[in-house]
């Protein structure tokens, strides 16, 4: 359990070195106010079993740590049917669906399609943990970018306005 870790890209091509964040590390994140943590990475449910806790997995860090839900994989999984899963899992987030909608759906056009990622062993490792039942907020509504847009034209007229009177006062 103590070595646990994600590993992150290096920052640079040129480097070589990358970044790890271990499990114990997750687990004092400050994570208030995430909604959702998606890693889509391989075996990141998995962990230790400690009676009377659970399983200690990245999933219970994050959670521990202040985020809503996440979601998490149950075993390794395949680099491009993870990356299609991903899409059409954000392309439901983005629709407003709630959490566990969109990862049902996603999973149901997995399971429904006529290629070979219908098999579970592609969709079935994905699981969903916390809160399910609502959308994902989105960081910019249209209404706000509406109300942006209409307070910027009316400050422009405003403002052409002030010009056209101070232009035709004659001095």
């Amino acid at each position: 359990m103590e070595q646990s870790r994600i590993e992150f890209s290096p920052a640079d091509r040129l480097s070589s070195t990358a970044d790890y964040l271990y499990l114990k590390e997750a687990y004092a994140l400050k994570l208030d106010g995430v909604d959702l943590v998606v890693l889509s990475a391989c075996d990141t449910e998995r962990g230790r079993l400690v009676r009377g806790e659970g399983v200690q997995s990245f999933s219970r860090a994050f959670l521990a740590a202040g985020a809503t839900s996440t979601v998490t994989t149950m075993w390794r999984v395949a680099d491009a049917p993870t990356a299609d899963f991903m899409r059409l899992f954000y392309h439901f987030l983005a629709r407003g669906e709630a959490r566990d909608e969109a990862l049902r759906h996603t999973k149901l056009r997995f399971l429904n399609g006529a290629s070979t990622v219908a098999h579970p062993h592609y969709w079935a490792s994905f699981v969903l943990t916390g809160d399910g039942l609502h959308a994902v907020p989105r960081a910019v509504t249209w209404v706000l970018v509406a109300e942006v847009m209409s307070g910027l034209a009316l400050l422009a007229a405003f403002v052409a306005r002030r010009r056209l009177r101070k232009n035709s006062v004659p001095r």
